[in-house]
């Protein structure tokens, strides 16, 4: 009999201890996946403080693309001056204007332009959290000397950097 007690309570000790430990990984499974909930909560959270900045700022974002694209489009130096980055450094020669970004030269503007600028739209919008700046892709159209468009249009893509 003091065997058989025995037995039942060597077999009762590995099952008690058994369940706790099923219990105590269950516990390191629940702590793992709150974890990981977590951090996928905070980069979505991320996510909706940019959607909320690109629609509080789209005006603002806007009118300043318009101004960059009016003074490119007519060459307005001193207005460019102002809307540019200091990074980015604007040079005149003859009758250019040439923007130098990490040692890349891009034609902004030249009176030997034989198309004139027409129109331009917005194609798309975004804010990178990570940057804390504006990406705006733009599409400009120009007419010939017989006011038919030129194909292909001219896209940029520019970025803004939000003032603190």
């Amino acid at each position: 009999m003091r065997k058989g007690i025995g037995i039942i309570l060597a077999c009762s000790l590995m099952f008690v201890t058994a369940c706790s430990q099923t219990e105590h990984v269950s516990q390191l499974d629940l702590e793992n996946k709150i974890e990981t909930l977590t951090q996928q909560m905070e980069k979505l959270n991320t996510e909706i403080e940019g959607f909320h900045q690109e629609k509080e700022n789209f005006a603002v974002i806007s009118n300043v693309a318009r101004e960059f694209v009016r003074a490119s489009t007519s060459g307005d130096e001193e207005k460019l001056r102002t809307i540019l980055s200091e990074d980015i450094v604007l040079e005149r020669e003859g009758n250019k204007i040439t923007a130098i970004i990490d040692g890349v030269e891009w034609l902004l503007f030249s009176e030997e332009r034989v198309f004139h600028f027409d129109d331009w739209v917005i194609q798309g919008y975004h804010y990178n959290s990570d940057e804390n700046t504006y990406e705006m892709f733009i599409r400009e159209f120009y007419t010939d000397s017989n006011q038919e468009l030129v194909s292909p249009p001219t896209f940029l893509h520019v970025t803004f950097k939000k003032n603190r």
